[in-house]
């Protein structure tokens, strides 16, 4: 039908309405026919407009390929561009030293696709595009779905991309365009691609092309780097490993610090396999079980675990192909530090290795003031494989024993409680738990510094019982530690170390308490700037910023970790540095054998005010360590190695003490303050207190206690100080004195060492207001007097009468000392009128 029909017939349909009347109640039925005339268009007109439409559409979509492919480059310059990457360089902070060289001369070795093993071919086609052969070069559902996550939910989507737009994402757009830009970019030359080649052609491309990390191209070169075969002798195993690193070939690298997740990947490929028919689920089965082995990596890199560390960041954060850009990247890593590092943890692994059999140790070092990370050794060997030397234990979670106790006491800190605060190291049950100290001795009442000090068990389960684990878990989030996201899987074993901590948060949350309260997350990287003098990014130091727990508790806590007289009874001189200010703490942690507890890890934490390092020994599958290990022997020798190599460089620094900090001193058994019952010498001590932990209460644990002569019995105000002596009493009670677990076992400690010495509570009766002596005047008695006058009084009391004191309007007059108790007066002394006469008796001790 000729459009101009179609309009007119549209128009004269519109327009020709009949006049309608409603009257009354034929209102609803005229509108009634008024809907049913309205205007329905035919099939044809439909069909019309359906043809219009997508006609439209056609040429919309035409002149968008158009626009977008106009500035593309064609298929043919794939090769061209593929050898077009630019080398990716780290440097410590000077920029003088190459730490590693990402890509460089691209290692590739081409194959025919006949050469390539068919393993590698299903397993890539499984895991990365099942439909290949069956689309042209894209998947509509997956291309609709990225556009829908960039516009709609302004993130990227995961996935959805087929092997042909894969070859042109990494061979030709690199151009870190916005993605919507990019992916209709993608699909133009997906499309031309499909045109050009076949699928065996394109798969081949792929396979020869696309990276496998670092600079690794190309299936046959990425078996022989990681595998020292041709790919032809790959097994199942390897070739779905291969298939498993193009998704992200730095992340996934087996030379990187997600070997696990290599691993996780690998077996998804093998399963996918299966559910397509590629093996059976036998041979996927078989397959997932074989243990990854790769040969040592041969390129040339220095801090290699801390290189991966930032390869990693930036790839996060920019994506897989910035490394082909030339990057330039200067990190926070000091040379001298990082040698200093490995040499001790080289040592001490190898000492470790041969007295008590731990396989790896770790270290991190970073500067408090600005969380530049200085140093890092994620093994005791990158290259040796049978210890899984590329695994990163910085980055990944392990149990902290003891190093998280300064975490709960900074918690406590918050309250009324100080570092002289008292805390019973004595057998107490916690509900289910009774924690031993790691000697199986106790000791009885001791302040929190010395507990602390000294890494006992019992205070410290204490200290987190009293603070409360939702304090803890937030005070450990404020100073740096992020993994403790499960509070309601954690006990009062927390403080303990039972709940796994990265080592790289733990030196984070150290150097916060080293930095007056002031925490710096990890800073690996100072500048990155591209190939053309551009600053892709570069990293100041953050000023002015507020602490996330008091520089009080901070200094406190530094104070009791760095104090070698409290440390003494434990660790003699072990953690000290020669009069230089160094906090420490060890941590060891225990896991059980056949119902025995065995030591798992074995940790150091210390600092400086610009200096913080943390240092971890083990094994990477957590087996247990051979017998007598402890930090103190396993951890804390390459802490003094390192410790004793870099502190010379550094300036003799002490942590700077708040001015709100005041000395008190406080009664060494109640922790309040002290009287003139408390001890002058072995029962006070002196602390530093913020103003919050003022105790204003005075001791309530030695007593002197006032009791009649001859007697346990507590005097009164009635009793004459003749008939009174002091005794003096220790009355100790548990921190929860109304909890009979905690309380019990310390009466029972006060009793087995002579602190049960509580003071009487009943009263002397033979001083009492009731046993004063009793008196009454007989005469005169109201009556009239003249001339001398005699005053008689009648008084007797339980312990006699001493003596009668006589007055006149309350003037003494007169005493007599025995019966009968008179005294004559002279009426001529008084004048005229009424006077009173009063008589008062005296027992032997003066009442």
């Amino acid at each position: 039908m000729p459009p101009k029909k179609f309009k007119l017939l549209k128009l004269n349909r519109l327009w020709h309405n009949p006049l309608r009347v409603n009257h009354g109640a034929s209102r609803r039925q005229s509108h009634s026919t008024d809907k049913k005339r309205r205007w329905r268009p035919s099939r044809q007109e439909l069909w019309t407009w359906s043809w219009r439409l997508g006609l439209a559409g056609v040429g919309a979509v035409i002149f968008l390929f158009a626009w977008y492919a106009k500035d593309l480059p064609t298929p043919q310059g794939i090769r061209r561009d593929l050898n077009s990457e630019e080398t990716t360089k780290i440097f410590d902070r000077t920029g003088e030293h190459l730490l590693y060289a990402i890509s460089g001369q691209q290692r590739r070795i081409s194959i025919p696709f006949e050469e390539i093993p068919e393993n590698i071919k299903s397993a890539v086609i499984a895991i990365e595009d099942k439909n290949f052969y069956r689309h042209s070069g894209f998947d509509i559902r997956g291309y609709l779905r990225a556009i829908y996550y960039d516009i709609v939910l302004r993130r990227p989507a995961q996935g959805g991309s087929t092997i042909t737009q894969q070859l042109v994402k990494n061979a030709v757009l690199r151009d870190g365009q916005k993605r919507l830009d990019r992916k209709i970019r993608e699909l133009i030359i997906s499309i031309e691609l499909e045109t050009m080649f076949d699928k065996d052609k394109i798969l081949q491309l792929y396979l020869n092309e696309i990276p496998f990390g670092g600079n690794t191209y190309g299936v046959e070169a990425a078996s022989q780097t990681f595998f020292g075969k041709k790919a032809k002798d790959l097994g199942l195993a390897e070739a779905a490993t291969l298939a498993a690193l193009p998704k992200a070939p730095n992340y996934f690298s087996p030379y990187g610090s997600h070997v696990d997740d290599l691993i996780a990947r690998r077996n998804l490929v093998l399963k996918r396999m299966a559910e397509l028919d590629y093996i059976s689920e036998a041979e996927a089965e078989a397959a997932s079980q074989v243990a990854l082995k790769t040969v040592p990596r041969k390129d040339t890199i220095l801090a290699p675990h801390f290189v991966m560390y930032v390869r990693d960041l930036v790839a996060e954060k920019y994506g897989e192909t910035v490394f082909d850009k030339g990057l330039s990247i200067i990190t926070t890593l000091d040379i001298d530090q990082q040698k200093a590092a490995e040499t001790a943890v080289a040592s001490g692994a190898a000492t470790n290795r041969s007295k008590y059999g731990i396989q790896n140790a770790a270290l991190v070092a970073l500067n408090p003031k600005n969380g530049e990370v200085l140093a890092m050794v994620g093994s005791a060997d990158y290259f040796d494989s049978e210890i899984g030397g590329q695994f990163n234990v910085i980055t990944a979670k392990r149990q902290p024993g003891s190093a998280f106790k300064p975490l709960v006491y900074a918690a406590l800190l918050k309250d009324k409680y100080s570092p002289a605060s008292l805390f019973w190291d004595v057998p107490t049950d916690f509900g289910d738990y009774q924690p031993n100290n790691f000697d199986g001795k106790f000791r009885g009442p001791i302040t929190m510094r010395n507990a602390l000090a000294q890494s006992l068990n019992i205070p410290a389960v204490k200290a987190l019982a009293l603070a409360g684990i939702k304090s803890a878990l937030a005070t450990a989030a404020d100073l740096g530690i992020n993994t403790l996201d499960r509070p309601d899987q954690y006990g009062l074993s927390l403080v303990l170390g039972s709940a796994e901590v990265k080592p790289i948060e733990l030196a984070t949350a150290y150097g916060t308490l080293a930095n007056a309260g002031v925490r710096h997350d990890p800073l690996p990287i100072l500048k990155i700037t591209e190939k053309n003098g551009k600053i892709l990014e570069e990293n100041q130091p953050k000023e002015n910023l507020k602490p996330v727990i008091d520089p009080a508790i901070a200094w406190q806590i530094s104070d009791i970790l760095a104090d070698q007289g409290a440390k003494a009874p434990v660790f003699g001189n072990l953690l000290s540095f020669g009069g230089r200010q160094v906090a420490s703490k060890t941590g060891t942690t225990n896991g059980f054998n056949n119902g025995q507890a065995d030591v798992r890890d074995a940790w150091t934490v210390g600092y400086t005010p610009s200096l913080v390092v943390a240092i971890w020994t083990g094994n990477n599958d957590h087996s247990p360590l051979g017998k007598g290990v402890l930090a103190a022997n396993a951890a804390v020798p390459i802490f003094r190695g390192y410790m004793s190599a870099v502190l010379p460089s550094l300036g003799n620094e002490t942590f700077s003490r708040p001015s709100q900090l005041t000395q008190v001193t406080v009664a060494k058994l109640s922790g309040k303050l002290p009287t003139d019952a408390t001890p002058p010498e072995d029962g006070r001590l002196t602390d530093w207190f913020a103003p919050w932990q003022v105790p204003t209460k005075e001791d309530d644990v030695y007593l002197k206690v006032k009791l009649c002569k001859g007697t346990n019995l507590v005097a009164d105000a009635e009793a004459p100080a003749s008939e009174v002596e002091e005794k003096f009493f220790v009355s100790v009670h548990s921190e929860k004195p109304t909890d009979s677990r905690w309380e019990n076992p310390v009466r029972d400690y006060a009793k087995a060492n002579g602190l049960d010495n509580q003071p009487p509570t009943e009263k002397c009766t033979a001083f009492t207001a009731e046993n004063r002596p009793s008196i009454f005047i007989s005469r005169p008695n109201g009556t009239n007097v003249t001339g001398t006058f005699e005053i008689e009084a009648g008084a007797g009391g339980q312990y006699g009468v001493a003596s009668v004191d006589f007055y006149i309007d309350d003037t003494l007059v007169g005493s007599t000392v025995a019966a009968p108790y008179r005294y004559s007066y002279e009426a001529a002394n008084l004048s005229a009128g009424t006077h009173k006469v009063a008589a008062v008796a005296k027992d032997p001790f003066g009442r």
